[in-house]
């Protein structure tokens, strides 16, 4: 029986190999950045045809690695983020799959393998690229994406002809339903929908052949089974569907259910290896599984691995944390190896015939939602927060290397905010519940609940920071749904007065350099100013632009920037002064914000950018495009050398020597 990996669920430990360096933190950087932090989320990996290399689409580029070693060797940049992938016959070139946060004009890119220059592009009407694959005969690409208003639509692209066809399957009927799912098969001959109508639990799977546009069949799955994925087998006979109680085989030309595998939780992904015989998936206990497809008549290279397992059709492979999801599963072309990708940052290799696990890739987890420096030395503590969990990771800032994960929380799934003091030493954790706990930034160990009434909030702001805790590290405060805002000693994790005024949900807090001063914005349109040591109102600044602004106070306190606006302490009574607004703002939101260490310069973030203006004036600066998403986050570091922007959406960091960007505004 094979062998599997020891069992692992707290603790993501780095492997790096042996003959790598950490040179690829510094590779494809923008000009002026020292470091990136982090490989982005993970969307899909695919074994190139040789089986010599792993490509991993994320959030920020594809990932080239030895599939034998785990040693980087290159990455290719994209604007976008990278959601399918699929190698030529030959191996020589990659085909990528964008998706779009903003506007409707993803691309499919094809990449030369050898020298990992880009060779061509093809930009149709989509928002999200779900599935690519080449022709049988190799000289197509087969596009399944969805473009504006949910349409769903099947492309084909010759890219040595420069031709292209659109519509091959009639999906239009489809338009109104959002998130409609698409795989295609092997070969690119067979697509199949899953719809999902009113009732998520009431899908709908539609077979299409795409050389006739014409639908297949349907099959009639059971209304009462959810269904997560579906897989094409190999030789284009069969498609297999996962639910939460079997794995189901269906025969594609009639429709027919043709055999079953019983399992004991939801699987996803589903996918075959590339001789038919296994079908690998992934569950929420961080297990990959390989099960024996039912049937008689297949004769695989792998059969000596599974001979002395007598009446079992499974084998499971330990590696990864619980609780998270897995991403993507792919078979080397072989069918010797197999990937496995997760929501806990890992990439993990395994020799099917052993069991043994080859390696594993880590820093791809997805999102970053708190940093801070380190007062002490050149490290940086980062938290991410993806389906409950909660990761925390050091890094060196000198060298951009990870020196350690650690899942810290892994046992409320509800956990929905994270926040870490300025000196790195607390960590605060906040679930949907309304519970705030408090955890030792050093240990990672849990230390206490804060007590606090608790109260239902409205829907999640993407962009909403209602946890912060202030810069002496003293108070914490958080916004609740009513719109009151409840503070606590953090010394003694007792309550403090609750600030009374908004009556909406929060989307920012932020503390004055001097602790005392606490400014907040709310879904009721307006930002207030408290003096948290008196529980009074200082200010109101009132208008529908004031809702989800970033907010920031002047290193000296003197000065406070509301989004675009920019005021100015006035008189001892302690009333603001409208400055100015900021010029040429790119961002149709501004979502971080941060005034440079000698308050000359104020630095702003939005969708892939940031932009710096004259503190002064208004005036704009300088511009940088940097990330692929949302940048979050602008962090300077004690001695004020680096500049950290964090984005939630990619999942990396970016260090600025900010010598180098600072503009000059003498």
């Amino acid at each position: 029986m094979p062998t599997n990996a020891q069992k692992s669920k707290t603790t993501v430990a780095p492997v790096v190999p042996n003959n790598a360096s950490q040179d690829y933190a510094q590779w494809h950087l923008p000009e002026g950045a020292s470091a990136r932090l982090g490989k982005g989320e993970v969307n899909d990996v695919k074994f190139s045809p040789d089986s010599t290399l792993l490509a991993v689409a994320t959030s920020i580029g594809i990932w080239l690695y030895n599939a034998h070693t785990g040693e980087e060797i290159t990455l290719l940049p994209q604007p976008k983020q990278v959601n399918v992938l699929a190698f030529s016959h030959d191996g020589k070139t990659l085909a990528s799959g964008e998706s779009e946060y903003q506007g409707y004009e993803s691309a499919v890119r094809l990449w030369d393998i050898e020298t990992g220059n880009m060779v061509s592009d093809f930009t149709g009407k989509w928002k999200e690229i779900k599935a690519l694959a080449y022709t049988s005969d190799g000289t197509k690409l087969v596009i399944a994406g969805g473009s504006s208003e949910w349409r769903e639509e099947i492309w084909t692209w010759n890219p040595t002809e420069g031709t292209h066809q659109e519509n091959v399957v009639d999906l239009d009927h489809k338009k109104e339903v959002p998130g409609l799912m698409l795989v295609l098969s092997p070969g690119s001959r067979f697509l199949a929908s899953i719809v999902k109508p009113n009732n998520k639990r009431n899908c709908t799977i539609e077979l299409w052949d795409i050389d006739s546009g014409r639908q297949l069949s349907t099959l009639r799955v059971s209304p009462d089974r959810f269904v997560s994925t579906v897989t094409f087998s190999p030789d284009g006979k069969t498609v297999a569907t996962a639910h939460s109680d079997q794995i189901q085989f269906w025969d594609i030309e009639s429709g027919r259910l043709c055999s079953k595998l019983n399992v004991s939780t939801q699987l996803f992904p589903l996918v075959y290896s590339p001789d038919g015989s296994l079908i690998a998936s992934g569950n929420r206990d961080g297990e990959m599984q390989l099960w024996k497809v039912p049937t008689d008549n297949i004769t695989s290279i792998l059969q000596h691995a599974w001979g002395a397992i007598v009446g079992k059709n499974t084998c499971t492979f330990w590696g990864h944390a619980e609780y998270f999801r897995f991403s993507a599963i792919a078979f080397s072309r072989d069918s010797k190896m197999v990937a496995s990708a997760n929501s806990d940052g890992t990439v993990r290799v395994w020799k099917i015939d052993t069991g043994i696990e080859e390696f594993t890739l880590i820093q791809h987890i997805g999102g970053v939602n708190a940093l801070a420096f380190s007062q002490t030395d050149s490290t940086l503590t980062s938290l991410s927060l993806k389906l409950g969990q909660i990761s925390a990771s050091v890094w060196n800032t000198d060298t951009g290397k990870e020196l350690s994960t650690e899942i810290i929380d892994e046992g409320h799934a509800g956990n929905e905010a994270v926040v870490i003091t300025p000196d790195g030493k607390l960590f605060a954790i906040e679930s949907t519940d309304e519970i705030v706990r408090l955890w030792d930034g050093t240990t990672k160990q849990f230390l206490s609940v804060l007590k606090g009434k608790n109260v239902r909030k409205g829907p999640r702001s993407y962009f909403a920071q209602k946890l912060v805790f202030s810069p002496d590290n003293k108070i914490l405060a958080r916004g609740h749904g009513d719109g009151t805002i409840q503070l606590w000693d953090v010394e003694n994790r007792r309550p403090l007065p609750t600030l009374k005024g908004h009556t909406g949900n929060f989307h920012r807090l932020v503390f004055a350099p001097d602790s005392k001063t606490l400014a907040s914005t709310n879904s009721d349109a307006t930002t207030r100013l408290w003096d948290v040591s008196t529980n009074t109102e200082l200010a109101i600044f009132e208008g529908e632009e004031r809702r989800r602004l970033a907010l920031a106070f002047s290193p000296d306190g003197k000065t406070f920037a509301n989004g675009v606006d920019v005021f100015r302490i006035g008189d001892a009574s302690g009333s603001y002064l409208h400055l100015y607004r900021l010029q040429e703002v790119k961002f149709n939101l501004v979502a971080g914000l941060t005034f440079s260490p000698d308050t000359k310069i104020l630095v702003g973030s939005g969708f892939g950018k940031i932009q710096m203006w004259d503190a002064s004036t208004g005036e704009l600066l300088s511009a940088l495009t940097v990330h692929t998403g949302w940048i979050d986050e602008l962090v300077f570091s004690p001695d004020s050398t680096i500049l950290a922007s964090r984005s939630e959406y990619d999942g990396t960091i970016l260090l600025w020597n900010w010598e180098k960007i600072a503009p000059r505004n003498e």
